[in-house]
C-alpha cells in the first residue's frame, strides 16, 4: 500500500478574516477607506491630453524630452527621436465617417477583392486603397460629366432627403 502524504488542515478564510483584528493591518484597510471614500473636491481633475507623434513645440512629451536631451550629451539627441508613424509623405490623413451600411459594403468589398487578386497581393489590400481608388473613379466622372455627373444626381438626392 502507498503511504498517504496528508498536509495539515489549514483554513485560508479563518486566517483573511482573524487577520482583520491585526492593528497592522487596520491601518491599511483605514489608508484604503479614506483613498476610496474621500471628497471629490480633494480629487484633482484629470488632465487629458492628446497623443501626437510629431516634433511639435506643444507635444505632450516635448517638455520629457528637452529633460532627456539636457542630461543626456549633445550628440544623442537622434536617440531620443520621438517616434513618427511611417506615412508616405505623399499621402494625407482625413477622418470620414460612413454610414453602417456603407462600412460594412466597403468590408465586404476588401473581403471579395482579397480573394480575387494574387497570392502575392492578398495581404497589401487595404480599405483605405480601396476608398481612394473609388474616390478617384467618382471625381474623374465628376470632373468630365459636371451637372450631367452621377455623383452630382445623388448628392442632390441626399440633400433633399436630409432638408
Amino acid at each position: 500500500m502507498t503511504e498517504q502524504h496528508q498536509t495539515p488542515k489549514y483554513d485560508i478564510l479563518a486566517e483573511l478574516l482573524g487577520g482583520a483584528n491585526d492593528p497592522a493591518s487596520t491601518d491599511e484597510v483605514d489608508d484604503l477607506n479614506t483613498l476610496l471614500y474621500r471628497d471629490k473636491s480633494e480629487v484633482a481633475q484629470p488632465q487629458y491630453r492628446s497623443f501626437r507623434l510629431s516634433e511639435a513645440e506643444d507635444s505632450p512629451g516635448q517638455y520629457a524630452r528637452n529633460i532627456l536631451l539636457e542630461l543626456a550629451d549633445p550628440d544623442a539627441e537622434e536617440q531620443y527621436r520621438s517616434f513618427r508613424l511611417a506615412v508616405p509623405a505623399n499621402k494625407k490623413k482625413a477622418t470620414v465617417y460612413f454610414p453602417p451600411k456603407l462600412h460594412n459594403r466597403l468590408k465586404s468589398a476588401k473581403y471579395h477583392i482579397k480573394k480575387m487578386v494574387p497570392d502575392d497581393y492578398k495581404s497589401q489590400v487595404s480599405m483605405s486603397d480601396i476608398v481612394a481608388i473609388s474616390l478617384r473613379i467618382a471625381l474623374r466622372e465628376f470632373e468630365m460629366k459636371g451637372e450631367s455627373s452621377l455623383m452630382l444626381k445623388l448628392i442632390t438626392k441626399h440633400l433633399s432627403k436630409k432638408g
